[in-house]
């Protein structure tokens, strides 16, 4: 991976003026278009809804930056980039704190048969074979599209992310950053509903939320979960390889470039978190994908259910191989499965 790491090492140096004109092209157009929502009631409230899924991909689009300050990089001041990023999530419902730390993890363990505590949960074939029927039908229940892209992402975005109990009960800064943003939240929407009311308020922001709670919750599936993603023992796991060939270049569709726009390239981030050209700007040049997995909007679909996994001994894939084992595997975080099994979360 010598020469994946020369390439990205040109993009190691912050730019400020491309970071503040992404961060422009986030925040502020949102603000504008849901001042646009609640005028529009006054006319008609599908205008309202159709108005709604732009603000979504802009919320989308802020949390990009968001994620960005996060990993350290887009402005070369700490001070100000962890202003901005506490900014963003008052927006999009993600502390901050809570956020950088549990993501870094993320980073430092996706692939890793031994170490899957921080991330989405998934099993080996082998080990779902060995769960009980109960367990089994909770798997596929939690697969079905209407729960992981309908319920999931309003309990996770919306109700999860005020809970600080699911940060790790030794970090008393991931708590906090739980409990101020939720305390900022708080004031932020008691002065929209004293500016618009309650129902107006409600109106606006309840399809908004819906809509990119989703978007994002999509957008985090579709980044490893797909055919023949990368997984691998601890022995053998590498870094370099986990971000190559366990993360996916989503491939939107034909045409649509402020899909693309709004998503911000964040696959190519994958390769190296010291990329500090913000909102994509690496994966915009780099010609291609660099050896990620490509996935078009209608393959992601078709195959969302559908991957291949190692087996819980050894880490040999395609131990067990069958498709329709391998679709019942359920996407849920680590706090979520921690409240399932009644214990505190890790």
């Amino acid at each position: 991976m010598s020469w994946l790491r020369a390439h990205v090492s040109q993009y190691e140096h912050p730019e400020t003026g491309k970071a503040w004109w992404a961060f422009a092209t986030s925040l502020p157009p949102f603000l504008l278009i849901w001042w646009l929502m609640y005028r529009a009631l006054e006319f008609s409230y599908v205008l309202t809804l159709l108005l709604a899924f732009p603000a979504a991909g802009f919320v989308v689009r802020t949390f990009i930056v968001q994620h960005d300050c996060g990993h350290g990089t887009f402005f070369t001041s700490r001070r100000l980039r962890n202003n901005i990023g506490r900014l963003c999530s008052l927006f999009t419902l993600m502390p901050y704190g809570y956020f950088r730390h549990f993501h870094g993890a993320h980073h430092a363990t996706s692939g890793k048969l031994d170490d899957r505590g921080f991330d989405i949960e998934t099993l080996t074939v082998r080990e779902y074979l060995a769960l009980s029927p109960g367990r089994r039908f909770r798997y596929r229940l939690m697969r079905h599209p209407l729960a992981l892209f309908g319920v999931a992402p309003v309990l996770y975005f919306v109700l999860a992310m005020r809970i600080p109990w699911c940060a790790r009960r030794e970090s008393k800064r991931e708590r906090r950053s739980i409990l101020y943003t939720n305390a900022a939240l708080g004031l932020l929407v008691w002065a929209v509903v004293a500016l618009v009311g309650l129902k107006a308020f409600l109106l606006v922001q309840l399809p908004i939320t819906l809509i990119a709670a989703t978007a994002g919750m999509w957008l985090f599936y579709v980044q490893h979960q797909f055919e023949n993603t990368y997984w691998a023992p601890d022995a053998e796991w590498d870094y370099a390889k986990a971000a190559m060939e366990g993360s996916s270049h989503y491939a939107m569709p034909s045409g649509n470039h402020a899909l693309r726009w709004r998503a911000a390239n964040h696959a190519a981030r994958r390769i190296s978190m010291r990329a500090s050209r913000p909102m994509g700007r690496a994966g915009g040049s780099a010609g291609g994908t660099g050896g990620a997995a490509v996935i078009a909007t209608a393959a992601a679909l078709d195959g969302s259910d559908t991957f291949s996994w190692y087996s819980g001994a050894g880490g040999v894939p395609g131990d067990q191989h069958s498709p329709r084992i391998e679709r019942d595997f359920a996407a849920t975080t680590s706090c979520e499965r921690s409240a399932a099994r009644g214990s505190p979360s890790a």
